[in-house]
């Protein structure tokens, strides 16, 4: 048994001080998105209306069911159902709007007019292999992740056929695993590898986002009572 623990411990002391971490999905958009559209020098522009839910990837159909998508808001606030997503730059800053579609005629509501958004300031945002790179920002719920802490990035990379993939970056640290597990029995505790998951979503263009889109609301031209 004492063997066994040495066995054990050796490979933890081995790895004292390099910080490790375990990559769940990719830093890259799925091959199955297309191809990702290049730029001489900087990145093509990420600028345009977008569709939700959308047309591939994590969050299309169902998704995740211990997950929602956009938690802190990141990139956007996400409601459910379909959304208008509104990508705007102005000289090195990004602003993402969001706001709800309504294909009900009998149902009103004011959120297909009014927007959510995040502006993402220009030394918040990098260029990086034709893809927008947005620093990471603190996660409200590490325990979910099992860790102390979560930071929460994003990319965003414009397709060939004028589609815009969303990669969000999910970043737990402070994670703390068990120095020996036999079954349902575990013993010790040390620190575990940082975790890093990666999302990423296909989301349709439906217009050049150069000016606000029209609201989308089928009850807009029924009369009141």
């Amino acid at each position: 048994m004492l063997r066994l623990l040495l066995s054990a411990l050796l490979p933890i002391a081995a790895s004292c001080g390099k910080k490790e971490v375990v990559e769940g999905g990719s830093p890259l958009p799925d091959l199955s998105f297309g191809k990702v559209r290049t730029k001489t020098i900087g990145c093509p522009s990420m600028q345009g209306v977008y569709a939700w839910p959308p047309v591939a990837g994590t969050w299309a159909g169902r998704g995740p069911t211990n997950k929602v998508p956009g938690e802190d808001g990141i990139p956007v606030p996400i409601y459910g159902g379909e959304m208008q997503i509104w990508v705007r730059e102005n000289g090195g800053e990004v602003e993402i709007r969001s706001r709800s579609i309504n294909r009900n005629p009998n149902y009103r509501t004011t959120l297909t007019r009014e927007w959510s958004f995040r502006i993402f300031p220009k030394n918040e945002v990098s260029c990086k292999t034709n893809m927008l790179e947005f620093a990471a920002r603190p996660g409200t719920n590490p325990e979910e992740y099992g860790s102390k802490t979560v930071m929460r990035s994003f990319k965003l990379a414009r397709l060939e056929d004028g589609s815009l993939a969303v990669g969000v970056k999910n970043l737990s640290t402070g994670r703390r695993g068990s120095i020996f597990t036999w079954g349902d029995t575990s013993a010790g505790s040390i620190p575990a590898p940082d975790g890093a998951y990666w999302s990423w979503s296909k989301l349709t263009e439906l217009g050049p986002g150069d000016t606000e889109p029209a609201p989308v609301d089928a009850s807009a031209d029924r009369p009141r009572r």
